[in-house]
């Protein structure tokens, strides 16, 4: 009989404990998958990016004057030192050109003087005061030819145009906007990366950016330089990476998606 209490006893002992491991087993998948859901996207490797131009800036003058051409298409690319818009410069070219005959008739009065100084036509004093006149009358020509120069506006550097600001025949003043210039290839991008993976990103790393614009197109770039700081309020660093954009389908402004699937360990 207590052989038989004792066999029940340990039945009973046996179908506690599968019990009760099952249930630990059970919940310890359900915390595994927990926590896997809750692993914020941005440990996952998968950042928002804002593109930015490698140079960006709107045209404008620093003189005045009315638009006497303008040289650009809407939505056009240029390439440096292409001319945008030329103002009227007929007053300023006139001034040059009378800058230009003193500044001559100073250079052949020195070069005289100089022949009569060899032969003490003339004293060192009247020779020097020469000189110093040449040079300031071919100071005047460079500042004039420099204010010349300004009434023709030039792109800065290789890029694609927007919509322009200006009409033929209209007046500007200095820094009045003409049309936005914009680099588009390469491209930059900007991103915030958390404390968390800062020890696993590194400059050169390789980042791919996607962006609602184009679902099915992946651009692949280059991480060029990570802020020497984090932001205090937010505990995240900017991170500035390169992609290459030949077919200009991505401009400044775009956000998308940073995934780092290259991830360091």
């Amino acid at each position: 009989m207590y052989r038989r209490f004792f066999i029940v006893l340990i039945l009973i002992g046996l179908f506690l404990g599968g019990v009760f491991g099952y249930h630990v087993l059970a919940s310890k998948e359900q915390d595994d998958v927990a926590s896997s859901e809750d692993i914020p996207s941005s440990q996952k490797g998968e950042i928002t990016g804002i593109l930015r131009a490698s140079h960006g800036v709107d045209l404008t003058t620093e003189s005045a004057g009315l638009i006497k051409t303008i040289e650009f298409t809407s939505g056009g690319d240029v390439k440096k030192g292409e001319i945008i818009v030329t103002l009227t410069a007929e007053p300023e070219i006139a001034k040059l050109t009378s800058l230009q005959a003193t500044a001559e008739l100073a250079q052949i009065t020195y070069a005289r003087d100089k022949e009569q100084f060899s032969i003490q036509g003339v004293s060192r004093a009247d020779l020097d005061a020469d000189l110093a006149e040449l040079k300031s009358k071919k100071a005047d020509v460079l500042e004039q030819e420099a204010i010349v120069a300004q009434k023709v506006i030039r792109a800065p550097f290789d890029g694609h145009l927007g919509i322009s600001a200006v009409n033929l025949g209209q007046y500007l003043d200095a820094g009045d906007k003409i049309v936005t210039l914009q680099a588009l290839d390469p491209i930059y991008v900007d991103f915030y990366l958390p404390q968390t993976l800062f020890a696993h990103i590194r400059t050169h790393q390789t980042v791919y950016f996607k962006t609602n614009t184009y679902p099915n197109l992946e651009f692949e770039g280059k991480i060029t330089c990570v802020n020497a700081k984090f932001n205090p309020a937010t505990q995240k660093v900017q991170v500035e990476a390169i992609l290459n954009n030949p077919n200009h389908k991505l401009f400044p402004g775009m956000s998308g998606t940073i995934n780092l699937k290259e991830i360091s360990k």
